[in-house]
C-alpha cells in the first residue's frame, strides 16, 4: 500500500505551524494510535495508508474555480461513506411509519433496502405499508413477502440470489427493525473501520450468535457460503472477523 504524503493534501499544515491544526479532517489524530506517522519535510506522511479525507493541493489549484462553490470538506466526507445494501427483518411489533422516518433520518443512507416479512403467520406486507413507502421513504426499497417461514439466512440468501438492485452496492447489512435506534452509530462505526482506520477484515459483526448486526463485502458473503452453508459457523471459524 502507498504511504500518505500530507505535505501534498490541500487541508494539512506545517508541522512547526503552531497557530493550525496539522490536518482540518482531524485524520492525525483520530489514527495516529494505529498507524505509523512519520515527518517529512515539515509534514507528516501515515505509512502503509491510503487517505480518503484529504484533496490534492495541484488539482485544487488547477480547478480553483470550479471548485469555490462546492463546500469541499463536507463533500469529501460525504463521499468516503461506505455502500451498502440494508436487509432488513421487519417483526410483528413495528410500524412502518416508523421505520420508514428512521431510515430517511440516517447520514448515510442505504443504497437500496429489502424488507423481509419471514413468516406469514405473524407481520405481514400491507398496502398501508406500501401506501407509505411510496409516498414516504427516501430509499428504494423491495419488499420480500415469504409465503412460508424461513429462516434468518435462508431469507438473505434468496434475497442476494434475486435482486438485481444488490449490484448498486459492494456491501451488505443485516438488521432486525426492532433495534433501528442503534443503526446511525453502527453505522458510523462501521464507517471509521472499513475507511478510517482501514482495518483487514472478512466481515464484521455485533454478536457471533446472531447474523442481524452483519456487514461484509458481497464477494466474502459467497465466499464464506462456498465453504459452508452456515454463515455464522464459518465466521466463527475464521480470526479476521471484528466484532463491534
Amino acid at each position: 500500500m502507498l504511504n500518505t504524503k500530507c505535505e501534498k493534501c490541500l487541508f494539512a499544515q506545517p508541522i512547526d505551524n503552531r497557530e493550525s491544526i496539522k490536518c482540518s479532517q482531524g485524520i492525525i489524530e483520530k489514527i495516529q494510535n494505529f498507524k505509523t506517522i512519520i515527518q517529512e519535510n515539515n509534514f507528516n506522511t501515515i505509512q502503509d495508508y491510503a487517505c480518503r479525507f484529504g484533496f490534492a493541493k495541484e488539482v485544487y489549484e488547477s480547478h480553483k474555480e470550479d471548485l469555490k462553490d462546492i463546500d469541499l470538506l463536507e463533500q469529501i466526507k460525504k463521499n468516503a461513506q461506505i455502500k451498502y445494501y440494508l436487509i432488513l427483518d421487519i417483526q410483528q411489533q413495528c410500524d412502518m411509519s416508523n421505520i420508514i422516518e428512521k431510515l430517511n433520518s440516517l447520514d448515510n443512507k442505504p443504497r437500496f433496502v429489502s424488507l423481509m416479512f419471514r413468516s406469514p403467520d405473524s407481520r405481514k406486507f400491507t398496502q398501508q405499508d406500501r401506501e407509505l413507502l411510496v409516498s414516504k421513504s427516501k430509499i428504494q426499497w423491495k419488499c420480500h413477502n415469504f409465503v412460508s417461514y424461513l429462516d434468518v439466512q435462508e431469507s438473505i440468501d434468496h434475497i442476494l440470489s434475486t435482486n438485481m438492485e444488490i449490484s448498486k452496492s459492494s456491501h451488505v447489512l443485516v438488521y432486525n427493525s426492532l433495534d433501528l435506534d442503534n443503526l446511525a452509530f453502527d453505522i458510523s462505526m462501521i464507517n471509521d473501520n472499513l475507511i478510517l482506520y482501514q482495518k483487514s477484515h472478512i466481515a464484521m459483526i455485533k454478536n457471533l450468535n446472531s447474523l442481524y448486526g452483519l456487514f461484509m463485502s458481497l464477494e466474502n458473503y459467497k465466499v464464506a457460503k462456498s465453504l459452508n452453508h452456515d454463515i455464522l459457523q464459518t465466521l466463527k471459524a475464521e480470526s479476521e472477523v471484528l466484532q463491534f
